[in-house]
């Protein structure tokens, strides 16, 4: 039997059920209760599990919870001799770290905010009132080592939180011990589109560019990776909401280019209809830098802007930059 005729012949979620796992509907995506990571679409026949970044066909999905080679999977899917004798692939550190995940103790507050406002709107560049909305909201706050400190919540238990240094002479950021990254920094806005930055400040700063143009910023939900790898946050909020579109606003570096492409692909696989547009700052290496040269010279910040095809305003950005990178 040819490969073509064995991805046509099996479906993941019998292979998943033969190998003795519990598939469970998610609207119209399914997932398996022993891995809630999964994310599989009946109609494409595809997968992707967000905890490892691995997906693709029944042929992927039969060698990574079968633990077979590819000669070996190939033989039982044409035979249909898939049995549950086989144990499903366990996800070794995935549940040693779960074992490990520990409380998210946040740091302590300082007395004052003066440092956060000095960093954030003088040395950063952004909106005054988006800072103290932030801090309105308990998602930042200073602690006592001067340090911003990003919280986000789910059901106002906190789920995420990064430091970040005020000091401009020495560069400190981190996640706090204890950030749930399955979460993230998430902010539901019950927005129409979801914005993915790679930082908050980041996202803060698209907040403030959409600010400038007289836009409602609020009118997105955004996430911040903590990063251009940790992807499986975005994942478990596609699974919870449909969006209009999906922005993803990463830095306009060689690992952003590639972190964009790689998570469009993947949001893909799942969501085959999903309108994705990845977007990069005009200038600049991030949006945090390209609203810094905004704020310089406020005169092109109306022709750095524009509408986008659902109504909201964004930077003008290079559109398809797939052609320059070698990947």
């Amino acid at each position: 039997m040819s490969i073509d005729a064995i991805k046509e012949n099996n479906s993941i979620l019998d292979v998943a059920e033969k190998l003795g796992f519990t598939v469970v509907k998610i609207g119209n995506y399914y997932t398996l209760k022993e891995h809630d990571s999964v994310r599989i679409n009946p109609k494409n026949n595809l997968y992707i599990q967000n905890s490892t970044g691995k997906g693709g066909t029944v042929i992927d999905f039969y060698m990574n919870f079968s633990g077979l080679s590819l000669k070996e999977a190939l033989k039982k899917l044409s035979e249909g001799t898939i049995t549950s004798s086989y144990k499903p692939y366990q996800e070794h550190n995935t549940i040693k770290a779960k074992h490990e995940i520990k409380d998210l103790i946040l740091p302590k507050a300082d007395e004052n905010l003066k440092n956060v406002y000095a960093y954030l709107v003088s040395t950063r560049g952004i909106d005054k009132a988006i800072v103290s909305d932030f801090i309105k909201h308990k998602m930042l706050y200073q602690d006592i080592h001067k340090n911003c400190v990003f919280v986000s919540y789910k059901n106002r238990e906190p789920m995420f939180a990064a430091v970040r240094g005020t000091n401009t002479k020495k560069r400190f950021l981190g996640d706090i011990e204890g950030s749930n990254y399955d979460y993230l920094f998430f902010i539901d806005n019950n927005g129409k589109n979801l914005v993915v930055s790679e930082s908050v400040i980041d996202a803060m700063s698209i907040m403030s560019i959409y600010k400038s143009n007289g836009d409602n910023y609020k009118k997105n939900d955004y996430i911040a990776l903590a990063g251009t790898q940790k992807h499986e946050g975005v994942f478990n909020h596609l699974a919870k909401k449909k969006y209009e579109s999906i922005l993803i606003c990463l830095d306009n570096d060689e690992a952003g280019k590639k972190a964009a492409v790689m998570l469009e692909e993947k949001i893909k696989e799942v969501y085959p209809m999903q309108n994705i547009r990845k977007i990069l700052p005009m200038n600049g290496k991030d949006f945090n830098e390209y609203l810094q040269i905004l704020k310089g010279k406020q005169s092109i910040i109306g022709k750095a802007l524009e509408k986008n095809n659902i109504n909201n305003k964004v930077p003008r950005i290079k559109q398809n930059y797939e052609d320059d990178l070698d990947i």
